[in-house]
């Protein structure tokens, strides 16, 4: 499952399609992304897809962050 509305702001799922399922973690808990690199294989998306940014990263993995993300993307 891929949630794209998460919102950082307040920590909370927008429900746009019903309930989060997400909504019931403990207060305290933070949600962070934990790639399924199966699944992101089986819908043939990158290893960085859902990474916003080279931040939280380790150093040997931000070069290849920003390498590969500026080729898929073009930019």
């Amino acid at each position: 499952m891929f949630c794209f509305l998460w919102s950082e702001s307040d920590n909370k799922c927008r429900e746009t399609f019903g309930k989060c399922q997400r909504s019931t973690a403990m207060l305290n808990d933070k949600d962070w992304y934990e790639p399924c690199e199966p699944e992101l294989e089986k819908h043939a998306l990158p290893w960085f897809y859902f990474v916003t940014n080279e931040e939280a990263l380790t150093d040997n993995r931000k070069l290849e962050y920003l390498k590969e993300s500026k080729d898929y993307w073009k930019q």
